[in-house]
């Protein structure tokens, strides 16, 4: 009797690559991400927008499948194709939907309808994480600040309809080990300058804050 193979998305190793991302690249600081700038760092992957794609490689972009963009090969690289017409929000999200599937090691050439859906989810709760990290969030709320569609719109650079996705699956409950949860406190470290100067949040504050949730976090472990 033949078993039928059931895929689940792993959330988790979604969560962690972005949170990885966020912690070790250097030229991420702040919100909105420079994705191109993140991306183009990396030696084996590249952008490119669908005008160069067709100038450059003679390629036609109604082929591409994708209105928005695509991951391909193209002379022994990767390259992420995407179209500069549209708003940058959605430029940004696309992106960094197409880098997840490079960096999740996504085979994108799976005759599995099912499987690619699991791609698809993954790599979006990858992009989620790199542009609204959720460490980020829950301070906010932490502070008492009311976390909305809006707010993560203005403060973030996200569309709409990302920033309503967010909000919906900020409740996975990961089992996330001793060295996963210090990315919490060292992505809060981080990007402490931005949130003090685009909210406004008092410096002395934050690290008081930060402090305390350090003293917590040794009577857990």
């Amino acid at each position: 009797m033949m078993t039928m193979t059931t895929y689940k998305p792993d959330f988790k190793r979604a969560y962690v690559m972005a949170n990885s991302i966020l912690v070790t690249a250097s030229e991420l600081v702040e919100f909105p991400l420079k994705v191109k700038f993140l991306i183009n760092k990396n030696q084996d992957i590249n952008c490119c927008s669908f005008k160069k794609a067709q100038q450059k490689y003679q390629l036609s972009v109604d082929n591409f499948g994708s209105k928005s963009a695509i991951l391909m090969e193209m002379d022994k690289k990767m390259i992420i194709f995407y179209n500069e017409s549209e708003p940058k929000p959605r430029i940004r999200f696309s992106i960094l939907h197409e880098y997840g599937h490079f960096v999740l090691g996504h085979d994108l050439e799976t005759k599995s309808k099912e499987q690619y859906i699991i791609f698809e989810v993954e790599t979006n709760f990858f992009a989620a994480q790199l542009q609204m990290p959720e460490q980020l969030i829950r301070y906010l709320q932490a502070r008492g600040i009311r976390v909305n569609v809006e707010l993560l719109m203005e403060v973030f650079g996200v569309s709409r309809e990302a920033a309503e996705k967010r909000l919906k699956t900020l409740s996975q409950n990961f089992q996330l080990t001793k060295e996963e949860k210090l990315f919490d406190d060292i992505i809060l470290d981080k990007y402490q300058n931005w949130l003090v100067s685009k909210l406004s949040i008092s410096s002395e504050l934050f690290l008081d804050d930060y402090e305390k949730q350090m003293e917590r976090d040794t009577w857990i472990y």
